[in-house]
């Protein structure tokens, strides 16, 4: 395997990013809410993505916790992504905006940096038109993809992070 490219994943509080950090790593979904203290990294296994292209392509996943009035914790986590993976709730069209800030203020620590935008909770809500999107402009202002995923059924998780791996990898080529 070649080395392990950080990805890092960012937005509010409550958005699910431990839950989209647990069903890829674990294929696991857990009701209970718990705020993340610090950051917790977590290497992919071996074989993680049956995509030929990403055979031997390693992911180090840190679920970050600090928001963005907290920049004294999350800058040093940001340090050394290859990507990120920024995250906003479906049902609260309000975490959408954030990520903007978050994203400046990854690329400005490192520019490289890889961005995947991901809407979150996609099976809580049927009416997702706006928030879709604003997700969508969000993402293209920043030249980056974006996908609607549910931690709680899978939905688009596996995609989110083998999309975000192959963006890494056109990065790190490039």
């Amino acid at each position: 395997m070649r080395g392990q490219s950080k990805i890092i994943l960012l937005g509010q509080p409550g958005v699910g990013k431990t839950s989209l950090f647990r069903r890829f790593l674990h294929d696991e979904f857990r009701d209970d809410y718990h705020s993340t203290l610090g950051a917790t990294p977590e290497p992919t296994r071996p074989g993680w993505s049956t995509a030929p292209d990403l055979q031997g392509h390693g992911l180090m996943l840190w679920d970050v916790a600090g928001g963005l009035d907290e920049p004294r914790l999350l800058e040093p986590r940001m340090r050394g992504a290859a990507g990120a993976v920024l995250v906003s709730d479906l049902t609260r069209p309000a975490t959408i905006a954030p990520l903007a800030d978050y994203a400046q203020k990854l690329l400005a620590l490192e520019p490289a940096c890889a961005l995947l935008f991901v809407l979150n909770k996609d099976d809580l809500s049927d009416d997702r038109a706006r928030q879709s999107q604003e997700i969508a402009r969000l993402a293209d202002a920043f030249a980056a993809d974006h996908l609607s995923t549910s931690a709680r059924t899978g939905h688009n998780v596996l995609s989110a992070f083998e999309a975000l791996a192959r963006a890494v990898r056109a990065q790190e080529e490039s």
